[in-house]
């Protein structure tokens, strides 16, 4: 007998995350069902492009994809056909999508030049202090998984980073933080670089 309110405490616990879980599965079915019908063939089922002009999306923080949807439905982000793609979406779309993605897995890059990736690892935790420009940890978190409203860097794809933090130079690359614009005019192509391959090797 003394073991019972033990036993029901589980067996309460139990009942309680088969809930949740169960309250989750219509909206990952219907995040499964948009990504399986519009964003495949760029971004792949499970957010794991094979193509380094898209993003991997698996493991992305669900706030910041949603962000970055609404920017494109809404035209203050613009490029890679997403504007259309977006524009069929409504909200609650959205929101299932970026969850879906946000629950896949992957797996990191192996990195192309091991010097490449240690000077990346200097940027990134200590910045150019020289030239005014912050180590990136500052902002997305020492294991560069970033926050709700910032993105995860760990495992992008390094080709897709070099492109983004170039954009950031040039002004239709709207949809992002007025800091971002001013630290990717302070980098060099060679740094950007080396960001990137360090970053895609994170987990």
């Amino acid at each position: 007998m003394n073991h019972v309110p033990w036993l029901s405490a589980v067996a309460l616990g139990g009942t309680l995350l088969t809930a949740v879980a169960a309250s989750d599965t219509p909206q990952l079915e219907r995040g499964r069902a948009i990504a399986a019908s519009s964003c495949f063939l760029c971004h792949g089922l499970q957010g794991e492009t094979a193509s380094p002009l898209y993003p991997r999306l698996a493991g992305q923080n669900a706030r910041y994809l949603e962000k970055q949807l609404r920017d494109f439905r809404e035209g203050r982000r613009t490029g890679g056909g997403m504007e259309a793609q977006a524009a069929k979406l409504s909200d609650t779309d959205i929101e299932a999508v970026a969850a879906y993605f946000s629950r896949q897995r992957s797996e990191p890059f192996a990195p192309s030049d091991p010097k490449l990736v240690e000077w990346g690892r200097i940027l990134f935790e200590t910045g150019k202090l020289a030239a005014g420009v912050p180590g990136c940890a500052s902002c997305h978190g020492t294991d560069a998984r970033g926050a709700e409203a910032l993105p995860r860097l760990a495992g992008q794809q390094p080709q897709y980073v070099i492109e983004q933090l170039k954009n950031f130079r040039r002004p239709w690359r709207r949809s992002g933080s007025e800091a971002m614009h001013d630290i990717a005019g302070k980098l060099s192509d060679a740094e950007i670089t080396a960001l990137a391959e360090y970053l895609g090797q994170l987990p």
